[in-house]
């Protein structure tokens, strides 16, 4: 599913899992946890809570995601703002690995 198309879903309940693909830029980056965005979609944000383990990247990173390693949408909200907040988790990559490969 493209960026685009998972905005437009809400809430937490999907009839099956939601496979989020594309390439985006960490606007932001903590601990366990990494904002992104994608070039054209202003109003909305990615959230991605990370595996136990892996490394955020920093800031101004690109990361790219494929049908072999997408993300997994947890959960779709609309602010009052008109701000769209995609929730999703990260299982493990090999941009994000222990060994900093």
């Amino acid at each position: 599913m493209t960026f685009e198309e998972a905005a437009a879903l809400r809430g937490d309940l999907f009839p099956k899992p939601v496979y989020l693909v594309g390439i985006f830029h960490v606007t932001a980056a903590g601990q366990t946890r990494m904002v992104l965005r994608q070039d054209g979609l202003r109003n909305v944000r990615l959230v991605v809570d990370l595996a136990a383990g892996l490394k955020v990247p920093p800031e101004g990173t690109t990361v790219r995601r494929n049908a072999d390693l997408p993300f997994i949408v947890e959960n779709v909200q609309l602010g009052p703002d008109g701000q769209i907040t995609v929730y999703a988790i990260d299982k493990g990559s090999w941009f994000l690995d222990k060994a900093e490969r």
